[in-house]
């Protein structure tokens, strides 16, 4: 018969054995992996509006052709990869409570100003750029998690940081319409 136990051991990993440690790690979870969480659903959320921006006129407004919105998509995933190792050496010297929130608030920027951009090339500079913030977010993450929960309780973590992005899917189609 299953008990509350072997399911909790099933979703979550081995239950620490003491009080404090339960506690602890109730609090990292609720705090550390619900912010990462949230952070990269937003994070991909704004990855994937470019699509429905496409969609509902940017093509027409900003006389693309062609193959500039593969373009638009491989430039911002340029700048993703050139970021990754830079944004994880600046978590060594700044801590994350702040590293974070600012590159979530430089995406955001650059977000709010990709919707004045009068031509494609201009689109392509602030798409790059947003890569290079939005890498903080899934490499940065992993190291914190990495830092936070010992190894049995890593696996499952990283797993739930992992699908937050593409529970945004569907909750998108449901923003969007």
């Amino acid at each position: 018969m299953l008990s509350l136990r072997s399911v909790r051991r099933f979703v979550w990993g081995e239950v620490p054995d003491t009080r404090a440690e339960r506690t602890l790690l109730l609090k990292i979870d609720w705090f550390i992996l619900s912010y990462c969480c949230l952070m990269y659903f937003t994070n991909y959320l704004d990855r994937s509006n470019v699509s429905n921006a496409y969609v509902s006129g940017m093509k027409e407004d900003l006389h693309m052709y062609g193959t500039e919105f593969n373009k638009i998509n491989t430039i911002f995933t340029c700048g993703y990869i050139v970021g990754m190792v830079p944004n994880n050496l600046m978590l060594q010297v700044v801590p994350p409570r702040i590293w974070f929130p600012a590159m979530q608030i430089v995406w955001g920027v650059l977000t709010f100003c990709s919707s004045a951009v009068k031509n494609v090339e201009q689109l392509y500079a602030i798409r790059f750029f947003q890569g290079l913030s939005e890498a903080s977010t899934f490499v940065g993450t992993h190291y914190i998690l990495g830092s936070w929960y010992k190894p049995g309780e890593l696996g499952k973590r990283s797993g739930i940081f992992t699908s937050s992005a593409s529970q945004e899917y569907f909750k998108q189609q449901y923003i969007s319409t």
